[in-house]
């Protein structure tokens, strides 16, 4: 057996070190779907876990809608703080108020729940009629509330955003129907959703 050198040994074990360097990064890479991510960053919420680990730096969601929607859409925003809920999420809300003779008000909320975890819950039949919507071009649901007063008056767009989930939510006291006041969650959602960051 041919017998090698110190030379020949030593850059077949550094090339055996690198080959298993390789192999991990891969592996780490092809684990989180292709993305390469810093010690600190905040991860993007998905399936992994019920809450995203934004908690404590979620961006206020009215410094986000642009001014020109706003006033396109006659509504004034008003920020409010964040807020620790009960399941471990927080949520910051922005209420916008319509102008112009409008009977509606709405909400914007961040919440550090993953997009998962928040269509779990809004599925419990006992609480809401929940389905699907692709209004936004990415995975998104409708909920309104299962309670007969509120059925026809209340109606809540939820999407996926780079820390958790985008609710839009809509209180109109003189919509005759589901449909309708769940069109004007939509048309909300579908103006404002592009200007967040979604991640994936």
């Amino acid at each position: 057996m041919m017998r090698l050198t110190d030379g020949r040994a030593w850059l077949l074990a550094l090339t055996g070190a690198l080959f298993v360097g390789v192999v991990v990064i891969v592996a780490s890479i092809t684990r989180h779907g292709g993305e390469s991510r810093t010690a600190g960053q905040p991860t993007t919420a998905t399936a992994d876990a019920a809450h995203s680990p934004w908690k404590g730096r979620l961006p206020d969601p009215c410094a986000t809608l642009p001014q020109l929607t706003l006033t396109r859409l006659q509504l004034e925003a008003s920020s409010g703080a964040a807020q620790n809920q009960n399941d471990g999420s927080q949520i910051r809300n922005c209420t916008l108020f319509a102008s112009g003779g409008q009977t509606w008000t709405s909400l914007v909320s961040y919440s550090t729940t993953s997009f998962d975890e928040a269509q779990r819950i809004a599925e419990d039949p006992t609480r809401y009629v929940t389905r699907a919507t692709m209004a936004l071009g990415h995975p998104a649901f409708r909920s309104t509330p299962r309670a007969a007063e509120r059925a026809t008056t209340e109606c809540t767009i939820t999407a996926g955003t780079v820390f958790g989930t985008v609710a839009y939510r809509v209180w109109d006291e003189s919509s005759p129907s589901a449909d309708a006041v769940c069109a004007k969650a939509t048309e909300l959602a579908v103006a404002f959703y592009p200007s967040v960051r979604r991640g994936r």
